[in-house]
């Protein structure tokens, strides 16, 4: 285990427990597979070396800091890193992107609908304007037939009262 540019780092690991683990290796055509005594498997191409870091980094610190001593990674640790960085971010950028248009979209369906409620409510006025117009024509032709329809109800009543009268002579 190389501890050159971590002095410390093999009391620390001794004290924690990770300086007593083992790694076996098997090897698959050209991708060496590594598994340590959790059961983690790591990949040893760049890609996977990558991922593999960054993840152990986010999970378990004590496994990152074995396997970047484990594979004399001390000089290179800090690129793989800034690499997955990069990635994760160009991913993000991407997913934002995607998004981002999603949103655009949306706020121009919303831009729509609201000129499109505002077309309605301005037909909705039209049409209220043209029904109290028609109804004040139907109101004067009301108050026009009102006293004639007094006049022909006091008229049924004399043939009433004509007839009641004309029965009993």
């Amino acid at each position: 285990m190389t501890t050159k540019a971590f002095p410390n780092l093999a009391k620390i690991m001794q004290t924690s427990g990770l300086g007593n683990t083992s790694l076996s290796t098997s090897t698959l055509g050209r991708t060496e597979i590594k598994e340590d005594v959790k059961g983690v498997r790591y990949d040893e191409s760049k890609a996977g070396n990558v991922s593999t870091l960054a993840h152990l980094v986010d999970t378990d610190l004590k496994a990152a800091i074995r396997l970047v001593l484990d594979r004399n990674w001390t000089n290179s640790y800090k690129d793989l890193l800034s690499e997955h960085e990069h990635l994760q971010k160009r991913k993000i950028d991407k997913l934002c992107a995607k998004h981002y248009q999603d949103f655009v979209s949306s706020v121009e369906s919303l831009v729509n609908v609201k000129y499109d409620i505002t077309n309605l409510k301005q037909k909705i006025r039209d049409y209220n304007e043209k029904v109290q117009e028609s109804g004040k024509s139907v109101i004067s032709a009301v108050e026009k037939l009102m006293p004639q329809r007094h006049i022909r109800q006091r008229i049924e009543q004399a043939l009433e009262v004509l007839q009641n009268c004309a029965s009993r002579i």
